[in-house]
């Protein structure tokens, strides 16, 4: 770690920043890496044991995330989500949802810590 709100990751000697940098949730991207992440790294990134929740061979993109997350109470990561969504082809949640508790109950999300594996980086 570098700074006390910022938090760097170096994979096949290239340093891949989080953003938001902030403590509970983090979007984090390693792109066409030749070397990847270990089972250890992906756990340290997501804070837990990792879940594959995206796979798509044709897209090139694998979406990790912490296995319990939503379990143990972790911050919706709205950036990561609609990143997810886009992959999906969907547009951002409709306005149709007036509280944060109607938008939990009709749609999925990621939280907390959520890492994007692409190209090479990916896991087999």
């Amino acid at each position: 770690m570098t700074k006390e709100n910022e938090i760097k990751w170096e994979l096949d000697g290239q340093v891949w920043e989080e953003h938001p940098p902030n403590k509970s949730v983090s979007t984090t991207h390693l792109r066409g890496a030749n070397q990847k992440p270990t089972l250890e790294e992906l756990q340290e990134m997501v804070g837990g044991s990792i879940e594959v929740a995206f796979n798509d061979d044709d897209l090139g993109v694998q979406i990790i995330v912490d296995e319990e997350g939503k379990l143990k109470g972790k911050e919706i990561n709205m950036g990561a989500t609609e990143h997810w969504w886009r992959l999906l082809g969907l547009d951002a949640p409709p306005d149709e949802f007036h509280t944060l508790e109607e938008f939990i109950n009709k749609v999925d999300f990621l939280v907390g810590h959520v890492v994007f594996l692409h190209g090479g980086a990916r896991l087999d």
